[in-house]
């Protein structure tokens, strides 16, 4: 779950692909924000109340 990614801007004339596939146990609960119409998950960023941290950031408050 705490998983960090990133990367450069893309600053050539190619098309930059990624997919994020997921995999769990069917007996595992399913987890909410990443299900769905909408999912919560999703679109985090879009939230004006959600504070963006740095990796840095991140890290520290994981305890890494």
């Amino acid at each position: 779950m705490h998983a960090m990614h990133g990367s450069m801007d893309n600053q050539t004339d190619h098309v930059r692909l990624s997919s994020n596939t997921r995999y769990q146990l069917a007996s595992e609960p399913v987890d909410e924000r990443w299900i769905g119409a909408d999912p919560k998950g999703r679109y985090r960023f879009k939230d004006p109340n959600n504070k963006l941290e740095s990796l840095d950031e991140s890290r520290a408050r994981w305890g890494g």
